[in-house]
């Protein structure tokens, strides 16, 4: 019986965050990262992770991000992060000073996506998934707004 779904992985070679905005775009250059994050542009179904925004997020545990980068964001509300951005409690976009070393989709590329399915877990789940209900259109409209009160237990 055939299921109707096709998919094909692409590897991103390429680090999450880089030291300078500079070298930032010498990897957006190379082709191989280009035509990767190009493709990524272009899905109809996207499988996203959230994480946190504390000392033991995975951003800072892999040395991409310090712990004075992750309390920054933090101090200017950011309760999770999506990719190359991070949201606050209201969905909107937290402007930080390293948003020009990440590499990845941004926002505006993540909303574009038709369809996103987005994986939450640790602590302080509820207050990420009001800030991603506010955010994800896709999600309220396929399963009805959860509202985080509904996450906890």
């Amino acid at each position: 019986m055939k299921s109707g779904v096709s998919s094909q992985s692409k590897l991103l070679n390429a680090p999450a965050v880089v030291a300078t905005a500079q070298a930032r775009d010498f990897f957006l250059n190379e082709s191989e990262i280009s035509d990767v994050l190009e493709a990524a542009r272009k899905v109809s179904l996207a499988l996203i992770g959230i994480g946190q925004v504390t000392e033991q997020a995975a951003i800072v545990r892999s040395g991409y991000f310090s712990d004075e980068e992750m309390k920054g964001v933090q101090m200017k509300g950011a309760v999770c992060n999506i990719s190359t951005s991070f949201l606050d409690e209201n969905g909107e976009r937290v402007h930080y000073d390293g948003e020009a070393r990440m590499i990845g989709l941004t926002l505006d590329e993540i909303k574009a996506i038709p369809n996103v399915i987005a994986i939450v877990a640790g602590n302080g789940v509820s207050a990420w998934m009001y800030s991603l209900q506010i955010w994800i259109r896709p999600i309220e409209q396929s399963f009805g707004r959860i509202h985080p009160a509904q996450l906890s237990g």
